[in-house]
């Protein structure tokens, strides 16, 4: 027994260095923020089935990072998959310059989470809303007149703060 207490307590002393935290943490978290350093992994992957496989889980791991960097999402804004497009629209830290392009995407689900990104902007929006499809118009117009109101209210709110100055 005093050969398991040492290696349990081995074990203990090792999950205390690394705070919880599985040691390739610290290398997927600078991938998720260098673009290039991104851009280099996604080229090592293999080009066969199982290579492909692993790059696809690669990638859908790195869009579940909530630091991912705006950089590497406009990498990963031009990938083939639409499920990979459909997320980077979908993520809160994308900006209004790639959403903008995602707008143009010829699948209807990806622009349906364009439409309904906060960081979209009425310009795009209101393009957005004469879209045909209806998973694609109906949130636009609702984001873009939510924008307009809270615009509306900013506005007001200004207007008297300064009339009382």
């Amino acid at each position: 027994q005093g050969l398991a207490d040492y290696f349990l307590s081995l074990i203990q002393q090792k999950a205390k260095e690394i705070q919880g935290k599985h040691p390739a943490k610290q290398e997927f978290e600078k991938l998720v923020q260098d673009p290039k350093a991104l851009l280099a992994k996604l080229e090592s992957f293999k080009k066969d089935e199982q290579g492909q496989e692993f790059r696809k889980e690669f990638i859908n791991q790195s869009l579940e990072y909530p630091n991912i960097s705006p950089e590497v999402l406009s990498i990963l804004a031009k990938d083939k998959d639409e499920n990979v497009r459909r997320s980077v629209a979908n993520n809160p830290n994308t900006s209004p310059e790639v959403l903008s392009i995602l707008a143009k995407d010829k699948n209807p689900e990806v622009r349906s989470m364009v439409a309904e990104n906060p960081n979209t902007s009425p310009e795009v929006l209101a393009i957005l809303a004469k879209d045909k499809n209806p998973d694609v118009h109906i949130p636009a117009r609702r984001n873009l007149k939510e924008k307009n109101l809270a615009e509306s209210i900013f506005c007001k709110t200004l207007t008297k703060l300064v009339k009382h100055l």
